[in-house]
């Protein structure tokens, strides 16, 4: 069996390289698998070359190289383009040809001739802070006098996604890694195993993860990364890797500092949150929220429009009852109907299209009515930390004045945010658009305000920016 091996691993494999079809044409080359290099193989062979892994002209037209290698099978998958060149040995005066290519993903230990061939009937998953959203040590190791290990009772997933026919479930590895001095340990990792009703491609299973890594980004407040994956097929691990995150780094989430909404928060109804989830198609405002997560990849500026689109479309998304429109829609498609036909026959047709299209938005609420709906939604105690304490019309009043001017920039507005001002707003229109999104998938409010009340300190900044900012922005 092939070792397992990981996303963020860096790895080498030797061997002899082939496209399918080409079985007698093996050019010897080097696979390399790490951060810095990528999923990268360099290939080199006699002029001229008979192989069309040497020959082509087209890379990205590649979709598979197998590799037979001193560790085992390689099977690359989609080549995202190749840099030839020369290898020249001025001592013996040879020359080599050198093809080096780049590629999406790699299977360990296994040949596919083609893609079509590639399904498992069950994916795993591990993430770099699920055991963080698990937020629960399965063992305890006791050495006072002897060595006892105590397992706990702990919360597992186990969903049902009805639009995927996929069932989710959690579980464990355990490595022991003790040694044979002093230090006695286990170590667990957190796991996801997906599995459907049928067996799906590779392709399908790579989307469904990484559906799963954004809710993790979400709720653990950090960017979440895959570290490795397995297709299960007969009872044998399949390693697979993609491309490793150049900004990968480990990081420790600390139980009462950082905010976090665990499975144990949403427990209680986590099968209609995770069904939820794989049913919002919204993926742009899941994006944008976690590409503001880091606080070094964009401007404050840029964080907060984020914020203001994320905002307004999901307020515009509502389907819980929540008024977003001045009159009911019907009856407004009619009055536009009666007021174009009054004056048709007064005026250019483009300019009577241009008018008509127009109006059809008058109806919808503005950005800053929109932004008075949605602190009016919130319970008092978070509204009073999240507002700053300002008025409601006042706060929307801002906000819209900004998002406007950084738009489409014009003359300033009198209450223009300076950049310290700017960070306390877009932290209040972050926790704003978490509790939008939460609501959105089916989290309580209950849960929501236990979250920010009790786990992480998301309020008492919210309350120390207070002190320092809401007379300044008045």
């Amino acid at each position: 069996m092939a070792k397992k091996v990981k996303i963020y691993d860096s790895v080498e494999y030797r061997g002899n390289w082939w496209l399918p079809g080409e079985e007698d044409k093996k050019v010897h080359g080097v696979l390399v698998c790490s951060i810095e290099k990528q999923i990268r193989l360099e290939v080199s062979g006699e002029l001229p070359s008979n192989s069309s892994l040497m020959n082509s002209d087209h890379p990205s037209e590649i979709p598979i190289v197998l590799g037979d290698c001193y560790d085992g099978f390689v099977t690359l998958l989609c080549c995202l383009g190749s840099s030839p060149g020369m290898q020249v040995d001025n001592n013996q005066g040879t020359s080599r040809m050198r093809v080096t290519m780049v590629f999406e993903n790699v299977i360990f230990g296994e040949h596919y001739e083609s893609v079509d061939d590639i399904f498992f009937p069950q994916f795993i998953a591990e993430f770099s802070n699920l055991k963080y959203w698990m937020d629960q040590p399965p063992v305890t190791v006791d050495i006072f006098e002897k060595l006892t290990i105590e397992e706990h009772s702990i919360r597992e997933l186990d969903v049902r996604i009805e639009k995927l026919s996929l069932r989710i479930k959690s579980g464990l590895f355990y490595q022991d890694v003790s040694d044979q001095y002093e230090y006695v340990g286990i170590r667990y990792t957190y796991y996801l195993s997906f599995e459907p009703d049928e067996p799906q491609p590779l392709a399908w299973y790579l989307n469904v993860v990484d559906k799963f890594r954004h809710f993790l980004s979400i709720y653990t407040d950090s960017l979440n990364y895959v570290l490795a994956l397995e297709g299960i097929n007969e009872d044998r691990a399949i390693s697979i890797c993609s491309i490793p995150s150049p900004d990968y780094k480990e990081v420790t989430i600390r139980r009462w500092e950082d905010f976090i909404i665990s499975i144990y928060n949403m427990s209680e109804n986590i099968s209609d949150i995770l069904n939820n989830w794989y049913a919002l198609e919204q993926e742009d405002i899941i994006y944008t929220y976690i590409g503001n997560i880091p606080s070094d990849r964009k401007t404050i500026q840029e964080k907060f429009l984020g914020y203001a689109r994320i905002i307004e479309s999901l307020h515009r998304l509502q389907d819980n009852g929540v008024k977003t429109t001045f009159i009911d829609p019907d009856d407004y498609l009619r009055i536009i109907e009666k007021v174009m036909s009054s004056f048709k026959e007064e005026v250019p047709t483009d300019l009577w299209n241009k008018l008509r299209d127009n109006l059809k938005f008058a109806n919808e609420f503005g950005f800053q009515r929109r932004i008075k709906e949605v602190l009016k939604e919130l319970p008092d105690e978070i509204k009073e930390s999240v507002s700053y304490g300002i008025k409601p019309s006042k706060y929307a009043d801002i906000v819209r004045n900004n998002r406007d001017y950084y738009t489409h920039f014009h003359s300033k507005p009198n209450n223009i945010l300076n950049d310290y001002q700017m960070l306390a707003m877009n932290f209040s229109l972050k926790v704003i658009c978490m509790w939008m999104i939460s609501r959105k998938i089916g989290i309580s409010e209950e849960d929501l305000s236990h979250a920010l009340l009790h786990r992480g300190r998301w309020l008492s900044i919210l309350d120390s920016y207070k002190d320092k900012i809401a007379n300044s922005i008045q």
